[in-house]
């Protein structure tokens, strides 16, 4: 019968709708591609800002891959680091469809946050724009730039990722 993912369900606190935990996508798709593979790689940690940047690689047995970044930071957990990875993993497995429908972190809401989800094993390369917008927010944002040459799809995760890191560190302007 194989893994049933509406059986796991959750409420997230002032969300509407369901959401499938991580742990549960990662079920799923063992279930599915016992031999699959998932990969992490640390892009980015900052022990004295306590932040942590993830990459994660999920490929299936039929041949599918994606990618998947996250960012966490000290101030919100204290193992961020974890947090961060797990993250990434969750993304990827989204992307891959395991979990797509229930993950308020591909919602768009107010602002486009979305990517294409990859479904064959050749990558396009990143544009010369978007790789030099993320050099940018690295430099702005104090992060070593990536050293590998990124497919279009994962530097606008990352992109995206740094956006959200920049704002995130962006001082709020006072109105007094």
């Amino acid at each position: 019968m194989g893994f049933e993912p509406k059986e796991h369900l959750t409420k997230l606190r002032g969300k509407s709708g369901d959401y499938l935990e991580v742990k549960w996508r990662l079920v799923w798709f063992r279930d599915r591609h016992p031999e699959g593979e998932i990969e992490t790689s640390l892009l980015h940690l900052d022990l004295e800002k306590g932040i942590a940047v993830f990459k994660a690689t999920v490929k299936d047995t039929a041949g599918a891959s994606a990618d998947g970044h996250g960012s966490e930071s000290a101030k919100d957990f204290g193992d961020y680091i974890e947090k961060a990875e797990t993250k990434a993993i969750g993304r990827a497995l989204a992307a891959l469809g395991y979990g797509t429908q229930f993950a308020p972190e591909l919602e768009e809401g107010e602002r486009i946050v979305d990517s294409p989800v990859q479904q064959h094993n050749g990558h396009t390369p990143a544009d010369a724009e978007t790789m030099d917008k993320i050099r940018r927010f690295c430099k702005s944002l104090g992060y070593d730039e990536p050293q590998e040459h990124l497919s279009q799809v994962t530097a606008t995760n990352l992109l995206r990722t740094l956006q959200q890191d920049y704002v995130a560190k962006k001082p709020m302007k006072s109105t007094a």
